[in-house]
């Protein structure tokens, strides 16, 4: 079976190199906005029988996020045999519980709506907290890339002298692990 990929923009980079890899057909998907700020999708290339990549991180997903379903939807409707997701960033998952009465719990929310629409997900790094893995609240098939190695490797190379500091306590586990992978020291978030 034959894989078309789309870029959604700004991720063309990561398309490319997933087009090379797979040997994979590029393919063209229009997205703007309607005057009155609703989203407008294309799939420009032809998907019937295919696997369908979409290539899209989910930072500031709410912006993203409708554009994406749109486009994996009108993918299924036009008859893809499978339909992927790559997202190396995945949004909403650090409201993981219901902290305050009467919160959404939008990262089983967002899972559900995603799961509805794809058939697999790669993300780079999700914000697990209390989640083991995306597979508690993904339905679909999920893969986790990890970036600690090739970011330490950067630094390694490319900094003589470094401390790593995270934005927020949540952050820890990754700044710990690319500071051991880096052989430089790191700190906790400044107050």
């Amino acid at each position: 079976m034959s894989t078309t990929v789309f870029s959604f923009p700004g991720h063309e980079g990561l398309a490319r190199v997933i087009l090379a890899r797979l040997g994979a057909t590029e393919g063209r998907i229009e997205v703007r906005r309607f005057p009155d700020g609703e989203s407008y999708v294309r799939l420009d290339t032809p998907v019937a029988g295919k696997s369908v990549v979409l290539v899209c991180g989910l930072h500031q997903a709410d912006e993203k996020a409708l554009p994406l379903l749109f486009a994996a939807a009108a993918a299924r409707e036009l008859g893809a045999a499978r339909v992927g997701i790559v997202a190396p960033y995945l949004g909403y998952l650090r409201q993981d519980k219901r902290f305050r009465e009467g919160e959404a719990v939008s990262s089983a929310t967002f899972a559900r709506i995603v799961s509805g629409f794809a058939d697999w997900l790669v993300t780079v790094d999700p914000h697990l907290h209390r989640y083991r893995s995306l597979g508690e609240i993904y339905s679909l098939r999920t893969a986790v890339a990890h970036a600690a190695p090739a970011v330490s490797a950067w630094i390694r190379s490319n900094v003589t002298e470094g401390f790593l500091i995270g934005p927020d306590a949540e952050s820890e586990q990754w700044v710990a692990e690319v500071s051991r992978g880096a052989g430089c020291p790191s700190g906790r978030r400044l107050p």
